[in-house]
């Protein structure tokens, strides 16, 4: 079903977005039986595999009292980034995904989509570069906005797995079985 490729990438990629959160949450709700506290505290134990969380701005975290156990307060933290972490890929990847499905279907067929691309779907003809454009375009042009598209799409998933990967380290005893 060729025609509805882009529609089902984009129902795909909001699968995928739902398992990866869904995973985590998963193993969050198996190692603190439903309790967030308890997952905190089990993080707070294996504090030797945990590096400190990069800082968050003052909104996204709880005012702590004074004389706080340290440990404790990083284990929150941690948990929290790898939250953070797989949510902005559940937001990002769908969208990223129909915004290249619709420059697509506006007919934009910028270097992404030019010759020598995964998507070009031409029979082969050669195709001259325009005048002040370079060369035959493809994937690595940054005056594309596919490119960016794409290029904020890795560091989306970069960043989610960095959270799974984070969080797995830090119980993965905890998780053997």
């Amino acid at each position: 079903m060729p025609a509805l490729e882009g529609y089902l990438a984009i129902l795909k990629d909001l699968y995928e977005a739902y398992v990866i959160y869904q995973f985590l949450s998963f193993c969050i709700a198996v190692l603190g039986r439903g309790d967030r506290t308890a997952v905190v505290d089990l993080l707070a134990q294996h504090g030797d595999h945990l590096s400190p969380p990069v800082k968050c701005p003052s909104f996204c975290r709880k005012k702590r009292t004074v004389g706080a156990d340290e440990r404790h307060a990083i284990a929150e933290d941690v948990l929290m980034q790898c939250q953070a972490c797989a949510m902005q890929f559940v937001f990002l990847r769908p969208v990223l995904t129909a915004a290249l499905f619709v420059l697509k279907q506006l007919d934009y067929h910028g270097p992404l989509f030019g010759p020598g691309s995964p998507f070009d779907d031409s029979d082969g003809d050669a195709v001259v570069a325009e005048e002040g454009y370079p060369g035959e375009g493809g994937m690595l042009d940054y005056r594309s906005p596919q490119f960016y598209l794409v290029v904020l799409e890795n560091v989306s998933i970069f960043l989610a797995f960095s959270g799974l990967l984070a969080f797995y380290h830090a119980v993965q005893e905890d998780l053997a079985w």
